[in-house]
């Protein structure tokens, strides 16, 4: 099946929120520095994008969540964090200026292994994001903490921040 592949590194995903998650140069390994957004634990933070859907889009299809991120400080035993995506689809005469729709992804686990990269994956149905050809989605990213499936607080302050790496979102494509 044919799929746009979209992409956003730490850097890419802009801070438009009240509440937005930190960008931070990361340094914390021995041979790769990069650039994270911090999501705290104690407060729901949001990196923000936007997005034009391909005018190929199949409108049966399903389009897949990716997102990329690893714990500050790992805990022992594993925690869990609870992330979402919450979008708006606009085209030609619509008001920008609508309200969100989220689309929860399952909790994952911060594993055991400091630095350990996580990749969290969710899917939904193009008819259930209700997204159309050349539409225009603005979307934010959320770390659901007062959520009670995000356990990863036990130690509370900066060493349960959630790093963010990259987001990426998978479209599927009419055959041609």
């Amino acid at each position: 099946m044919a799929k746009a592949e979209l992409y956003w590194d730490a850097a890419a995903l802009a801070a438009l929120e009240s509440a937005a998650a930190t960008l931070e140069e990361f340094d914390g390994g021995s041979n790769v520095d990069l650039f994270v957004r911090a999501f705290d634990y104690a407060t729901d933070e949001y990196a923000n994008l936007q997005f034009q859907v391909p005018g190929e889009i199949d409108t049966s299809g399903t389009v897949t969540f990716r997102l990329y991120w690893f714990a500050r400080t790992c805990p022992n035993p594993a925690e869990n964090v609870l992330w979402a995506f919450e979008h708006s689809a606009r085209n030609g005469g619509e008001d920008y200026d609508a309200a969100y729709t989220q689309e929860v992804a399952s909790a994952d686990s911060t594993g055991t292994t400091q630095d350990a990269l996580v990749e969290t994956v969710w899917t939904e149905t193009v008819s259930n994001l209700g997204w159309a050809a050349n539409d225009t989605v603005f979307g934010k990213i959320l770390r659901k903490v007062a959520d009670a499936a995000d356990t990863f607080d036990s130690a509370g302050g900066t060493d349960d921040d959630a790093l963010l790496v990259g987001f990426a979102i998978e479209i599927p494509l009419a055959a041609a």
